[in-house]
């Protein structure tokens, strides 16, 4: 069995590849987890403009998307470097519009996500995943976000990020707060489970 960390060493690897392979897609939000997968998410976006992401994705993973009838989500799930992936697209609801943010001035791109992801791989084998829910990185459309949700039942936050300059606080169900990662970016950490 391959270890948590080059299991997640592995993961921001193959997502990083992805991503270079998309072209030029919306905003993203990606979702990785120890267990050996990753979910990339694009913004929710109006029926009458579908996502760019999800038939690029499928093109990228060479798996077959059929465009569903409105108002269903686009989704698709390959696999890659066995690593499973899954991307979606949600359409605009009554209960979910359109992200209002999507419309605004981008000054970020896909190919800077895929670098913001490839440019964490040294930092994850730093990392001890085996107290990790999930990690999240985001495109905020102006810069770079990530998110490290740690097992409150573990009670080991500190040791997660203890390789990163960082700012603990007692969250209410453990310790939260935020760390600067090597990329100069910052990481919010949660305490979740």
């Amino acid at each position: 069995m391959v270890s948590p960390d080059i299991r997640m060493t592995r993961i921001l690897t193959t997502t990083s590849d992805l991503l270079d392979l998309l072209g030029e897609v919306e905003r993203l939000s990606i979702t990785c987890r120890p267990d050996g997968s990753v979910h990339i998410r694009g913004p929710i976006v109006p029926q009458e403009q579908p996502s760019t992401l999800v038939p690029a994705a499928a093109k990228a993973l060479g798996v077959q998307f059929l465009t569903p009838n409105p108002p269903a989500i686009h989704k698709i799930h390959g696999v890659s470097n066995e690593v499973s992936v899954t991307v979606d697209a949600p359409p605009a609801s009554p209960e979910a519009p359109p992200d209002p943010t999507r419309a605004r001035t981008r000054s970020t791109t896909t190919a800077q996500m895929a670098a913001f992801v490839r440019g964490l791989v040294p930092w994850a084998q730093t990392v001890q995943w085996e107290q990790v829910l999930w990690l999240g990185m985001y495109d905020t459309g102006s810069n770079f976000d990530a998110a490290l949700a740690v097992d409150r039942f573990r009670g080991l936050t500190e040791l997660a990020v203890s390789a990163l300059p960082n700012e603990l606080h007692d969250g209410g169900v453990g310790p939260e707060g935020t760390a600067l990662l090597p990329t100069g970016h910052t990481l919010r950490i949660v305490t979740a489970g």
